[in-house]
């Protein structure tokens, strides 16, 4: 084999490593930054690696879906004191449109809805003050130990 052939097969040869070289950092970059839902604009249905929401995790079993015979259900339970009551009464007939304002009502049925409060902060101010004795000493009063700063979270933040 002379010398010029083996030239040739070599620049072959780095030609082939150099193109494959770059496929395999183009593959790289993908997984160093990988595209998703949560760092660019792609759509969360376009993740790699999620669970499809229309494909439940569970095993298959004889077992209908729901609650099984037998099974003592739990619910709600009504408070005895609730703290609001709001009475709805009517005040016209749906048939003939008469005043019903003066007309005997019967109680039929209640229903309770639960709102848990929003959570609201609050904000407690202390404030300083000084005294000038008698004797011409002021004396100046302390903040509590736990208002170390100017503003500041409590201990229930």
């Amino acid at each position: 084999m002379d010398q010029t052939t083996h030239i040739q097969e070599l620049l072959q040869r780095i030609i082939t490593l150099e193109k494959e070289f770059a496929r395999l950092r183009a593959e790289l970059e993908e997984y160093k930054h990988p595209k998703n839902s949560q760092n660019s604009s792609i759509p969360p249905s376009k993740d790699e690696n999620r669970v499809q929401r229309n494909k439940s995790l569970r095993k298959k079993n004889e077992k209908p879906v729901g609650g099984q015979k037998g099974h003592e259900g739990n619910s709600l339970l009504m408070t005895a004191q609730p703290d609001i009551i709001e009475r709805h009464t009517p005040s016209y007939c749906q048939q003939c449109g008469n005043d019903l304002s003066n007309t005997e009502e019967k109680f039929i049925e209640k229903r309770q809805i639960i709102d848990i409060p929003v959570i609201k902060p609050v904000f407690t101010e202390h404030q300083v003050y000084q005294k000038r004795c008698s004797c011409g000493h002021i004396t100046n009063s302390l903040f509590p130990s736990a208002a170390k700063h100017t503003v500041q979270y409590g201990t229930n933040a």
